[in-house]
């Protein structure tokens, strides 16, 4: 009876420590996984982690706040300011909204390169027990882990932090391209507004003309052929008039798509807080070209990823490296473990992948990845010229436009006028034609629709340097 007892005690003494053995080791080879480098991503928002500094996006931008739903739906300010419809299209652009995505997603990357392979954690089991000289082997546990060869991981993670770099400056040029898209078209509404009103008051002025010199014929001191000028003249200006406003529709509609919303018969009235300015740039051309902008740099992070990719591809040729542990249960149950419970066997492995078959493929990916650093550095070289000649050709034409309508203000309507009232003295005089009315008044007005196409060229021209520097501009002094 007393022997019994013991065997028992003994037996289940000896499953207990298996039992205990077993949970050790599994908990010891978790920890050393979790030590080796499977780190948990970093709190906090995605995009906060890698901003773009504001003063480098246009003004009524927030790249760390998502796309509003609710001007996706098409609410349009009624002020009629250009600062108010800018806000709507870069808070509810399609393409910024796609953009940020692909943003926020290139971050989300950042953290899955900075993890290591999961491990392999196998159980064996022999149904015919294996005989050793210390007794059966009937059940083994090994865990395996892989790592890459050193610097690999941190290279794979360089890599994905230059194309979220890359990404942001995506975000920034595609913001800077929906504010001089959006520029371009409230201004071009706003010509279209100024040149109604404008060819209404020539349409003014002809009709009192006519009066006058119907007035004339009736008494007899005007030829009544003066009236056919007048008539053609007026007709033509109404003409003028109702293609205008055949072009409103258009023009919404466009302004609708530029700030990414759907056309539905919204009404848009551009009414700015002032007129252009009218005045050059603060800063000067060659500071210009000191400038960093968006899709130069766009360019060069490309580059910088083509080459943190080709110091990858040499690195991946790099031999993989293993670390295992196997741990065996020897011995017998029952009766003959009680007596002698053998030994446990512990084996820990080391192993390196050779890089035999793949050489001639890697190194074609070496090539290829060089390549691509050659290309990007190329087109970046390229892409800087032709900004440079894009910059000083839209300051040229930016110099023309200022000198062009001081011209007008100054000396070309002043005269216009004066000409006009000289004209109508002389008519009343006798000493020249209708002809030479129509003539003066046509003037006018061909000066007056040139000059506010100059103002909004120069609004347009304005916001298309500003998008190329990617920084707001001052005006200078006048």
């Amino acid at each position: 009876m007393a022997q019994d007892m013991l065997y028992r005690v003994r037996t289940l003494r000896s499953s207990h420590g298996f039992l205990m053995r077993l949970y050790h080791l599994i908990t010891a080879l978790l920890l050393i996984a979790l030590l080796a480098g499977c780190k948990s991503p970093a709190n906090g928002p995605a995009l906060a982690r890698y901003p773009v500094e504001a003063k480098l996006l246009p003004r009524g931008i927030d790249a760390e706040q998502p796309p509003s739903s609710a001007l996706t739906q098409g609410a349009l300010p009624a002020s009629g300011a250009l600062d108010d419809y800018m806000s709507v299209a870069l808070g509810a652009h399609p393409a910024l909204a796609g953009e940020r995505a692909r943003w926020s997603a290139s971050v989300s990357r950042v953290a899955q390169e900075d993890v290591l392979p999961n491990p392999w954690v196998v159980y064996g089991f022999a149904p015919l027990p294996v005989q050793t000289r210390n007794g059966p082997l009937r059940h083994t546990l090994s865990v395996m882990q892989t790592f890459p060869w050193p610097g690999s991981r941190a290279r794979s993670i360089m890599v994905q932090r230059e194309q979220v770099q890359e990404r942001a400056l995506v975000y920034r040029e595609q913001a800077w391209r929906v504010h001089a898209e959006v520029s371009e078209h409230y201004w071009a509404l706003w010509l279209l507004d100024a040149r109604t009103h404008v060819v209404r008051e020539q349409i003014a002025l002809l009709q009192t003309l006519e009066e006058n010199l119907r007035a004339g014929v009736e008494i007899g001191n005007r030829p009544a052929s003066s009236l056919g000028d007048v008539a053609i003249a007026l007709v033509e200006t109404q003409s003028t008039l109702h293609s205008i406003e055949n072009q409103r529709g258009a023009h919404r509609a466009r302004m609708i798509a530029a700030m990414g919303l759907e056309w539905s018969g919204q009404v848009l009235t551009a009414t700015p807080a002032s007129r252009p300015s009218m005045r050059m740039p603060a800063m000067p051309l060659q500071k210009m070209w000191a400038t960093h902008p968006p899709d130069v740099l766009t360019l060069q992070a490309r580059a910088a990823v083509a080459r943190a990719r080709a110091e990858k591809e040499r690195l991946r040729s790099k031999p993989l490296l293993q670390l295992g542990a196997q741990w065996s249960s020897i011995g017998t149950w029952g009766a003959a473990q009680a007596a002698n419970p053998g030994r446990d066997a512990l084996m820990v492995s080391v192993g390196a992948q050779a890089p035999l078959f793949f050489r001639s493929a890697d190194r074609a990916r070496e090539d290829a990845a060089d390549a691509e650093v050659v290309a990007a550095n190329a087109s970046t070289a390229l892409a800087i010229q032709a900004w440079r000649a894009q910059v000083q050709q839209l300051h040229a034409r930016l110099s023309h436009v200022v000198y062009r309508h001081h011209l007008l203000e100054t000396a070309l309507l002043p005269l216009a006028h004066s000409n006009y009232e000289a004209v109508l003295g002389d008519y009343v005089s006798d000493r020249t034609s209708s002809a030479a009315i129509m003539s003066a008044a046509r003037r006018i007005l061909e000066l007056r629709l040139e000059h506010i196409e100059l103002e909004a060229a120069h609004a347009t021209l304005w916001a298309s340097l500003e998008a190329l520097l990617g920084r707001h501009l001052h005006a200078d002094k006048p």
